[in-house]
């Protein structure tokens, strides 16, 4: 007797979206950095969406990359570092059957400034989150 392995369907990409690591315009001219990471830190983050919402909004998505990269400060915050001087993000829409889920790739590279105000970095809104409603985009 052969057994074959069940066949599972595999979660389906709708959508993509996303921006590249950028430099952040913040006030650190008159700041000390005082330590960068060598390299950018990329966190990946999963959220189902309820089943009542056939297609996200770009509410929705504006969303979960605001706590996403909230969750991302956080954890470089356990870290050590206080900010980033650049970051970026990527948002993927899938389905499998009638469920739903986004993913949010957040990066950026995180640093040590002396002088910032606590939470200053944790106030500041991920880079274009304006082109998720833009059909530009």
């Amino acid at each position: 007797m052969i057994f074959s392995p069940k066949k599972k369907t595999s979660w389906e990409l709708v959508e993509r979206k996303a921006i590249a690591p950028v430099m952040v315009d913040d006030e650190y001219e008159d700041l000390d950095v005082v330590h960068v990471s060598p390299k950018d830190v990329e966190a990946t983050y999963v959220f189902d969406v309820p089943p009542k919402s056939e297609v996200p909004s770009w509410q929705d998505m504006q969303r979960v990359i605001v706590f996403a990269r909230q969750q991302y400060m956080k954890e470089a915050s356990a870290q050590g570092w206080n900010t980033l001087l650049k970051e970026g993000w990527e948002i993927l829409w899938f389905r499998k059957s009638s469920k739903r889920r986004l993913e949010v790739k957040y990066s950026g590279r995180p640093a040590l400034v002396s002088g910032l105000k606590p939470h200053a970095a944790l106030a500041r809104s991920p880079p274009f989150l304006e082109l998720l409603r833009s059909d530009l985009y």
